[in-house]
């Protein structure tokens, strides 16, 4: 990360400084026997966006040295004055044209597929699921799950076993009841989508049952 320098001022004159480093929401995942540490990075709260923000990031556990970084979208800078109307106190800490705020909120997944290799997954709020390497930090593939908004996409993790990827999806504010939420299941060999156009709601109308028990897939 390279030194903070000044950037613009607001119209109350306070001076920004950048950049300004990406959000961490969640737990790391740790690989001990590679002596290392992936985290899942969100975007800056100010611009300039650094090279690191939106991105799946390997460290070395015992020096915390940055081994490689994996940015799925450039140039996201976003913070909560974005949600304020255009001449209120808070919407002057807004960014500029600011990005389209798509976090990787959920902590990474590291799993062994069936065949032996290793698979390292990513989430992102714009409803993108990425599988790395880990060792070099490649994108293998990507697959889009779920719509991209402010509080959609994936949110809130997932699970894993040696074939699939579980997805939790959200659209809590920007879909109704009954349509908001879901499951996905993302073959881990290759990124395919094995539910598409078949998702399961994870929400009812309220006029609709409480609770519907799932049935097992044959």
């Amino acid at each position: 990360m390279p030194e903070p320098q000044k950037t613009a001022k607001t119209d109350a004159g306070v001076q920004h400084w950048g950049p300004s480093g990406g959000g961490v929401w969640s737990t790391p995942v740790l690989d001990a026997e590679h002596n290392r540490m992936f985290i899942s990075v969100g975007d800056n709260y100010s611009k300039p966006a650094s090279s690191m923000s939106d991105s799946i990031t390997a460290l070395a556990m015992d020096t915390g040295k940055i081994l490689w970084t994996a940015q799925a979208t450039p140039g996201d800078a976003w913070n909560g004055g974005c949600f304020e109307r255009p001449g209120t106190a808070g919407s002057v800490h807004c960014p500029t044209a600011p990005g389209p705020d798509y976090d990787f909120a959920s902590a990474p997944v590291l799993a062994t597929i069936a065949s032996g290799r290793r698979v390292l997954c990513g989430g992102q709020k714009s409803g993108m699921l990425y599988g790395l390497n880990p060792d070099a930090g490649a994108f293998l593939w990507k697959t889009q799950v779920g719509a991209a908004a402010f509080s959609a996409g994936i949110e809130w993790g997932f699970a894993v076993d040696d074939k699939h990827a579980y997805v939790s999806l959200s659209n809590a504010l920007e879909k109704k009841p009954g349509e908001a939420g879901g499951i996905a299941a993302v073959d881990l060999a290759d990124g395919k989508d094995q539910v598409a156009g078949r998702r399961r709601q994870a929400t009812r109308a309220a006029a609709g049952p409480a609770a519907t028990p799932a049935s097992p897939r044959r």
